[in-house]
């Protein structure tokens, strides 16, 4: 394979990977499933943290995002007022703020969620099992490949 071979490569691929992104992503989805709750891709993205480390401190949840504290607060705040998050004072220490899903959060997460399998579902069934198997297997290599590279 040569550079030239190359560069039409990583041209197709600079075009498909974030067309492909843009369509998985939150207010892409939303408009596809007709969710219709005013929410950035940030607090999505926050919201999304909240359900797998529910009960975590802001700064964990700020770390874990690559989010300053501040800018984690901030986002947290507005998901408070839309009533989707609310913030508890841990009782031991009370300068530690922890975060937590509201009934109205858990049934927004659990309804996208749903309806993002039914979709992706859609998707691999089209697919076919032997262009799925391969797909999963290239995803994995790529991702063994990259984790190797930023190793080094």
């Amino acid at each position: 394979m040569d550079n030239s071979d190359i560069a039409d490569l990583v041209d197709e691929i600079d075009i498909l990977i974030p067309a492909i992104m843009k369509k998985m992503e939150f207010s892409t989805l939303a408009e596809i499933f007709g969710i219709n709750i005013d929410l950035t891709i940030s607090q999505f993205h926050v919201l999304m943290s909240v359900i797998y480390n529910e009960g975590c401190p802001i700064s964990t949840l700020s770390k874990s995002m690559s989010l300053s504290p501040g800018t984690m607060t901030g986002l947290v705040e507005r998901l408070e007022r839309k009533d989707l998050l609310i913030r508890k004072h841990d009782q031991s220490d009370r300068r530690v703020v922890t975060v937590w899903l509201t009934k109205k959060g858990v049934e927004f997460v659990s309804t996208f969620q749903k309806k993002r399998m039914e979709f992706l579902k859609i998707i691999l069934v089209e697919m076919g099992k032997e262009n799925r198997d391969m797909f999963i297997s290239l995803l994995r290599t790529t991702d063994e490949i990259m984790n190797n590279l930023l190793q080094k």
